[in-house]
């Protein structure tokens, strides 16, 4: 059922604010209605209008549903409608088709339904199709994960089943994962007890708790195709650090891997915010991929950060995006080519000082330019969407909230006229090894700018085996066992560099 939902409404076209860094900022789009909204979705029809599908609840949770906003290029709203619930999808190759996907339950004999709702771009319903996907689970022991759609346009359906409480964390449950066609049809389930790294299988740690608290999900490899969840945290007794889990599924959503992501260092570590998530990146030459995560850094702040991995799963560099954040959390990373990534974050300035920010990136994590996107006193800023355009535009969609007055929603249009041709670092690490293999001593050579700050060494397992804050033009390994290791190189400026060195 749908139904036409009357908000204020204000559309207003900016002047184009062109900085030195090549960014402008084109358009804006916002509402205010008293609602408080929880995610958003941007899709594009094939006229360039927005599709924009905005989840919203109201301050006593009696009410809430899934807007659906069709704007203009120039941010005027052309129509709107209100469904029950649910989340908004692109259809791949479909001209103008889209789909609400949401999930029902049946009170009488606790059947949860799995329902899709198809869209044309004047908001029409074409079809609708519901699957039940299970039934006579404890609704105190469930809990729905997240969704996403495949490239070959199969859902994947996620969710967690015979929870385990603890306090307000949750140490264990089972996670289901269902593929679905868009006719309905289930062609892949699995199941997975507890989450849990093989030698965890006897059972906890004794000082620590797993939680299956996490909110990424996603596509890591497209080929082969590899899905992963970021799973549980492990709290140790003194909460910090708390290490990383990845768990990846084959295309037939059968477990293949666990990784376990120990601390990069004694000073630098994940913490925990439930925003992190992996990215694909040069998918068709090294393969590596981002982490985007909220990172413990030297100097004692916690950043958003982006970190970049081998497929080996080894850092390669930790990069903050943003230095002047007391505290900041990862929101959206895309990826346009292996030397252009965009990333969305949330700036924490103080308790109510938040906004939201945007950097582009490129292969080496370097900053190219940057932005921030409204905020301000008594202000939380938040959202989960960025998304590029037909025209190379950027449209980035997040709220701000103002307490129990309601949430304003924000829909910005960047036009991005950074020149390629300018001169850029790229990936290249601002120094050489040599020899490598080493016998006795690891020599760097700088490069003439260059201004490193320290360098640690780590074994395989992550454990760190040394590390020099002065003379850093070599290292000497003269008295460490034969094998394998890694030297982080960290500069100045807060970037850090990865370098795997061979001890005969």
């Amino acid at each position: 059922m749908r139904t036409k939902f009357y908000f204020f409404i204000t559309g207003l076209l900016l002047s184009v604010c062109a900085t030195s860094f090549g960014q402008e900022i084109v358009s804006e789009f916002s509402l205010q209605n008293g609602k408080l909204y929880s995610n958003t979705d941007i899709m594009e029809c094939s006229d360039g209008t927005l599709l924009t599908g905005i989840a919203y609840y109201s301050n006593d949770y009696n009410e809430n549903g899934l807007l659906v906003c069709k704007t203009s290029p120039e941010d005027q709203l052309i129509d709107s409608m209100a469904f029950d619930y649910g989340t908004l999808f692109s259809i791949n190759g479909a001209t103008d088709r889209f789909v609400i996907s949401s999930f029902r339950l049946e009170d009488a004999d606790s059947t949860e339904f799995f329902q899709m709702t198809f869209l044309d771009a004047n908001l029409n319903i074409t079809e609708t199709v519901s699957i039940p996907i299970f039934s006579g689970v404890d609704p105190q022991r469930l809990a729905i994960d997240e969704l996403i759609l495949t490239p070959e346009d199969d859902f994947i359906v996620s969710y967690w089943t015979d929870l385990v409480n603890h306090s307000y964390w949750t140490k264990a449950g089972v996670f289901h994962m269902m593929r679905i066609r868009l006719d309905g049809t289930i062609v892949a389930e699995s199941e997975t007890d507890r989450m849990l790294s093989p030698n965890w299988s006897n059972g906890h740690p004794t000082d620590s708790s797993l939680t299956y608290y996490s909110q990424g999900f996603g596509i890591l490899e497209e080929s082969p195709r590899v899905y992963y969840k970021i799973g549980g945290y492990i709290g140790t007794n003194s909460n910090h650090p708390w290490p990383l889990i990845a768990y990846s599924f084959d295309e037939n959503l059968v477990l293949t891997d666990t990784i376990l992501y120990k601390y990069l260092d004694e000073s630098t570590y994940f913490d925990w915010v439930g925003h992190e998530h992996f990215v694909p990146f040069e998918k068709n030459t090294s393969k590596t991929y981002l982490m985007a995560a909220q990172i413990h850094h030297p100097d004692g702040v916690y950043k958003a950060s982006m970190v970049k991995y081998d497929t080996e799963n080894n850092p390669l560099i930790i990069k903050s995006v943003e230095t002047s954040t007391t505290t900041g959390s990862p929101i959206k990373t895309l990826v346009i080519d292996e030397n252009t990534v965009y990333h969305a974050y949330q700036i924490h300035q103080g308790y109510y000082n938040t906004s939201v920010g945007l950097v582009r990136l490129d292969n080496g994590l370097n900053n190219l330019w940057g932005i921030t996107l409204s905020g301000g006193q008594s202000n939380y800023a938040y959202g989960q969407c960025l998304k590029s355009l037909q025209n190379g535009d950027i449209a980035i969609a997040f709220f701000t909230s103002y307490g129990n007055s309601g949430d304003n929603f924000h829909l910005y249009i960047i036009h991005d006229s950074y020149d390629n041709t300018q001169e850029m670092m790229g990936g290249k690490k601002p120094f050489t090894l040599n020899p490598n293999p080493v016998k006795d001593q690891v020599n760097l050579v700088f490069d003439e700018n260059a201004k490193p700050a320290r360098l640690d060494l780590f074994d395989l397992e992550g454990g760190m085996v040394g590390t020099k804050h002065s003379k850093l033009e070599s290292y000497d390994m003269s008295a460490l066992p034969s094998g394998v290791y890694m030297l982080s190189v960290t500069m100045k400026n807060g970037t850090t560099y990865f370098e795997k060195v061979i001890k005969n």
